[in-house]
């Protein structure tokens, strides 16, 4: 399961064992005959046909950019062409906290800890059984497994954490409790009117649909240094699902769709999503902004902060509320996964080309 990598993720293995799909990159077997030219500091230079260009060699250009193979899969061909018509320079972030917490109904939260495994048990068995009475569901403690301990492994760039169920899986299981991976992703884009210019790029991707697929919240908020640069936000969704090919097989199709911000959330400082979770074997949820950051703060910290929902039910609705380097969400029963991150504003040194 580990995997060498040089952004920053976390791999919530929300199942007993893990099945990863690979969706192969076609500018790893071969390259291609992009001429690639570089900025003085390191930046890939745009590509104003960008849209006219072969998915190999758009993934070719983006890995130069210093994108993953991993993090280029969750992209979409319409941010492969927006990033690749850009250029830029992929930062390293580091990893400041990473936890994740079991949001009772009450809107209490515990993080999950070996220490309070049992107290979380305790808890989930008491809303079930509330949520179940207030609502007529008869939802089943399958349904309420989560995460362990998020553990950090600093020499694979990875923060990792697995879970198991809360009670016995049934011999055959009906659905699927999927695998969620979130990661963060800087590019510089160079400078902008006096400004440094920045593209946040935020990513959650399920492996297998969860058992519970209701709307679940996706939101990344900064420091006051940076700020919003105006219509720059895209955010996307996509899931593969697996269909029966008529010949006793089975094929895939996609289905894809452009989000909208989260009105009530979308702020100078941050912004984010709602989500209605699809029943893909793989889907994407992913969202980008530029910012802007005065040259003034060359050589200061710059901080992000990205936290993900998983719904387990509603009884009033999910809210997402945001302020400068701040995230909360109410209304909702279920697991939050927040990770915090840092870099450092204007470290932006020339490759070794």
């Amino acid at each position: 399961m580990k995997k060498k990598i040089s952004f920053f993720m976390v791999v919530l293995l929300l199942a007993l064992s893990s099945i990863f799909i690979s969706h192969p990159l076609a500018a790893n077997n071969s390259s291609t005959d992009v001429n690639i030219e570089y900025e003085k500091d390191g930046r890939v230079k745009g590509f104003k046909n960008a849209e006219n260009m072969s998915d190999k060699a758009l993934n070719e250009v983006l890995e130069k950019i210093g994108l993953t193979e991993e993090s280029i899969e969750t992209l979409s061909k319409r941010e492969k062409v927006d990033i690749v018509k850009r250029g830029g320079k992929a930062i390293d972030l580091q990893v400041k906290s990473a936890k994740t917490y079991y949001v009772s109904l009450d809107g209490s939260r515990t993080e999950y800890t070996e220490q309070n495994e049992e107290i979380i048990k305790e808890k989930k068995l008491a809303d079930l059984k509330k949520y179940n009475e207030m609502t007529g569901d008869s939802k089943s403690i399958l349904e309420l497994s989560g995460p362990e301990p998020l553990m950090i492994n600093e020499s694979q760039d990875m923060v990792t954490a697995s879970t198991t169920a809360t009670g016995a899986l049934p011999p055959i299981k009906t659905e699927p409790n999927g695998d969620l991976e979130i990661w963060q992703q800087v590019l510089y884009l160079g400078p902008w009117d006096g400004h440094m210019n920045y593209k946040y790029i935020s990513n959650a991707s399920w492996y297998d649909a969860p058992f519970n697929t209701k709307t679940d919240a996706f939101a990344t908020a900064f420091d006051t240094f940076a700020v919003a640069k105006a219509d720059s936000f895209q955010a996307n969704w996509f899931q593969d699902q697996a269909v029966p090919d008529g010949n006793g097989g089975i094929t895939y199709i996609t289905e894809e769709k452009q989000l909208s911000a989260d009105t009530d959330s979308f702020k100078l400082y941050g912004h984010g999503v709602k989500v209605k979770i699809g029943e893909g074997s793989y889907q994407n949820i992913s969202m980008s902004r530029e910012v802007l950051v005065g040259t003034s703060h060359i050589g200061d910290p710059a901080y992000i902060l990205t936290k993900y929902h998983h719904t387990y039910g509603t009884i009033t609705g999910l809210a997402i509320n945001i302020g400068p380097a701040a995230i909360s969400f109410e209304g909702a029963w279920g697991d939050d996964t927040i990770l915090e991150f840092n870099y450092t504003y204007g470290d932006v040194n020339s490759w070794d080309l």
